[in-house]
């Protein structure tokens, strides 16, 4: 199997093995050392091997190398053998193996035991260790033990050992006594000390056994000394003004069973004269125990002082004289060691301070100190009036007097008010008193005269019109008077040429006393600027220039200043004619006027005039004769722009009805349309002459032929045959007539017979 150690070190072994692995180790090879014998010989007294022994090696062998950093090596519980007909035993260890004294035993049949007493070692290879049971010779004894330190006598104890009839106690290598017991009481261990003690066991035959392993002990009856030292050494009279505390130290005496135990600090804080401090037990090893003592006098009180003021101040606490100030000390435990001798304070002052300071002989202290207030010095008294007066010596209102008192030392005790006076006349006086705090006064005099009555004053202006306005400058004058002293100062007339609302003029008169009287005229307006005015028309004009409904002129009026009191309203053109004007008005209210004419307009508002000529309504006209009508247009103010127009219809009797329309003047006004009716009676003859006139007119080559014969059938009445020639002639590849003309000649047939 391999291990590896935590430090990545490896070790083989070539057989397997226990170990205890720390944390982190990785089973890999490792390689132990060989092994070889360790040989047990047991043999009597005569040399003879004894079998049977029981040998063994006790657990715990540590091996003499390294087996890998990381890895502990623990060797199991050691192995038990039965040694053999040679009196041997042979073991199996690693080379290299240290087996201390007591590792290596050999047991007898008495259950007596012997151990190696030195250190056995494999690192030479095999080795071997031969125990010999010697006759009558007890075993070591072993467990020895007694309390240590100690103060009371020693008492050890041990194990019994096989065989042994009594033990020799031995005190620092000599027999200190001897008993068949396993405890021994040492009686006579003599002083103080540390003592070695071993015992050895003896047989019935008399003979000893080697000496156990001894031991110490220590043997201490003295108590400690316990002293105590103060945190602070007292004064020179031996007092502490503050708690002390006391640290304890002890101290042991040689021969010493160790360092004893150190009381706690004392705290000793109560006033009293040689208290005695006791401290704690202090105990050495051994348990002897003592106590220290110190002694301490406390005092933590100051003493008392008082002073006394002679001759007493006044109530506001100041004197006027010299002051004796005197000090008086108590103390009721150390006593007074100073008190402050008397003070004399004979100088001006506020608050000087006389202290003084008593001590006790404990070096606690207290203080007091004496304020001491000395003013034998006038205060000072000035006073001042509310109002200085004029040049001429007058007041012109209430005078208020005044008094202001000082006093640089103890200060103002009383000082008197001030004094109104409101009476009209003159030098009237007043007296102020000024006190100070110690008792010292002084007093001023003020001499005033007073005229309280104002002056008179009126003023006039310019008036303005209804609406409070003024179109031009406007002038203010005053009038003054006073009764009693008269006046010194009366305004002159103000006059107001600046625009604006709301202006004001304000003037004051002045009495001789100084009084004064205002009076202001509020509310002047002037405004001398004319209003603004602008027409605008309200109509269309056509591209001719020329408007065919009556244009309407309206106005818009604005004044920045007083505002607009009338603006014409709206006008209207309202007649026909070319080149027309209209103007507008506006007023402000402070009478100002401006005009805004409009001109050029160009007003025809009347329909041109259509009549019709050639033709007479109602009237009735023969066939060849008939009406040629027309149409006339005429326009009286812009002039006519289109005629009107002739369009003629009739109807199967022969009525007719002509109308002209469609007439229109420059401006734009349209005729309204002009109707009249007429008949045309047609005759036998007529219509012949009429025929003829269509047949000349075509030129055709039977025209002559063709006249004669219609005219002979209109002749005879023969109508209807009439109709057939002439519809006829209108017909073939060379008509006489046009379908027209034979059309109209038709007609004019049917009127002659309806029944045709």
């Amino acid at each position: 199997m391999q291990i590896r150690a935590a430090d990545d070190s490896w070790a083989l072994y070539s057989e397997p093995r226990t170990f205890d692995l720390t944390a982190g180790d990785v089973v890999q090879d490792f390689q132990l050392p060989p092994f070889v014998t360790l040989t047990v010989t047991v043999k009597d007294a005569g040399g003879s091997p004894i079998s049977g022994a029981r040998t063994s090696i006790a657990s715990g062998q540590q091996p003499g190398f390294t087996v890998a950093p990381g890895v502990t090596f623990l060797a199991a519980a050691g192995p038990s053998k039965q040694t053999d007909g040679n009196g041997q035993a042979a073991f199996n260890v690693f080379s290299g193996f240290n087996l201390t004294a007591g590792q290596v035993c050999a047991t007898f049949a008495d259950n007596t035991q012997v151990c190696n007493t030195t250190t056995i070692t494999t690192a030479g290879g095999n080795a071997g260790i031969l125990f010999q049971r010697l006759p009558g010779v007890p075993a070591v004894p072993t467990g020895l033990y007694a309390p240590t330190p100690t103060n009371r006598l020693p008492v050890l104890t041990w194990h019994a050992v096989p065989g042994a009839v009594s033990y020799l106690v031995y005190r620092d290598g000599a027999v200190a006594g001897s008993t068949t017991a396993t405890t021994f009481t040492d009686y006579a261990p003599g002083n103080d000390g540390a003592f070695g003690y071993a015992v050895a066991a003896v047989g019935g035959n008399g003979a000893a056994s080697a000496s156990s392993a001894p031991i110490t002990v220590v043997y201490d009856t003295a108590a400690p000394f316990v002293s105590g030292t103060p945190d602070r050494p007292a004064n020179a009279a031996g007092w502490y003004s503050a708690p002390v505390t006391v640290a304890w130290s002890s101290t042991d005496p040689a021969p010493s069973s160790g360092t004893a135990t150190v009381p706690t600090t004392t705290n000793a804080a109560a006033d009293g004269a040689d208290q005695a401090l006791t401290s704690g037990p202090s105990c050495d090893p051994a348990g002897n125990c003592a106590a220290g003592r110190y002694q301490v006098s406390i005092d933590t009180t100051p003493p008392t002082i008082n002073y006394s003021v002679t001759p007493a101040p006044n109530g506001g606490g100041w004197n006027n004289g010299t002051v004796m100030v005197a000090f008086t000390c108590v103390d009721g435990l150390s006593g007074v060691a100073s008190c402050p001798a008397p003070v004399e304070v004979g100088a001006d002052g506020a608050e000087q301070r006389v202290a003084g300071t008593a001590v006790d002989n404990a070096g606690n202290t207290a203080s007091v100190t004496a304020v001491v207030n000395l003013d034998a010095t006038a205060p000072a008294i000035t006073a001042s009036v509310s109002q200085s007066p004029n040049g001429e010596g007058w007041n012109s209102g209430a005078v208020t007097v005044t008094f202001s008192c000082t006093d640089a030392l103890s200060g103002i005790a009383g000082c008197s008010p001030p004094a109104v006076l409101t009476d009209d006349g003159p030098n009237q006086t007043v007296r102020g008193v000024a006190v100070d705090k110690a008792g010292n006064t002084a007093d001023a005099t003020v001499t005033v005269s007073i005229d309280k009555t104002k002056p008179l004053i009126t003023a006039v202006r310019t008036p303005a019109n209804e609406y409070g306005w003024n179109n031009g400058a406007v002038t203010v004058d005053f009038t003054c008077g006073d009764a009693v002293s008269g006046i010194a100062v009366c305004p002159d007339r103000a006059t107001v040429t600046t625009e604006g609302a709301g202006q004001s003029v304000t003037g004051v008169a002045t009495s001789h006393a100084g009084t004064q009287a205002t009076a202001t005229v509020t509310g002047i307006n002037i405004d001398k600027t004319a209003p603004t005015i602008t027409a605008t028309v309200q109509g269309t004009r056509n591209a001719a220039g020329w408007y065919h409904t009556a244009p309407t002129l309206t106005y818009a009026c604005a004044d920045a200043l007083s505002g607009v009191a009338t603006c014409t309203a709206e006008l209207q053109v309202t007649h026909d004619g070319a080149g027309q004007s209209l103007t507008g008005t506006a007023a402000d209210k402070a009478g100002n006027t401006a005009d805004a004419t409009v001109s050029g307009l160009n007003v025809d508002l009347t329909a041109p005039v259509v009549t019709i000529a050639g033709a007479v309504n109602g009237a009735t006209y023969s066939l060849d004769h008939p009406p040629a009508p027309m149409c006339v247009t005429v326009d009286a103010t812009s002039s006519v722009a289109n005629p009107a127009s002739l369009s003629v219809n009739r109807t199967a009797s022969g009525a007719y009805t002509a109308t002209c329309a469609g007439g229109t003047d420059i401006a734009g006004n349209a005729a309204p349309a002009r109707t009249i009716g007429y008949t045309v009676a047609p005759t036998n003859d007529t219509l012949a002459d009429l025929t003829a006139q269509y047949l000349d007119a075509v030129g055709a080559p039977n025209a002559n032929g063709l006249t004669q014969d219609l005219a002979n059938k209109l002749a005879h009445g023969q109508i209807c045959q009439y109709i057939t020639t002439v519809g006829n002639a209108a017909g073939g590849p060379h008509p006489a007539l046009t379908t027209a003309q034979a059309a109209d000649l038709t007609y004019w047939a049917r009127l002659l017979n309806p029944m045709c």
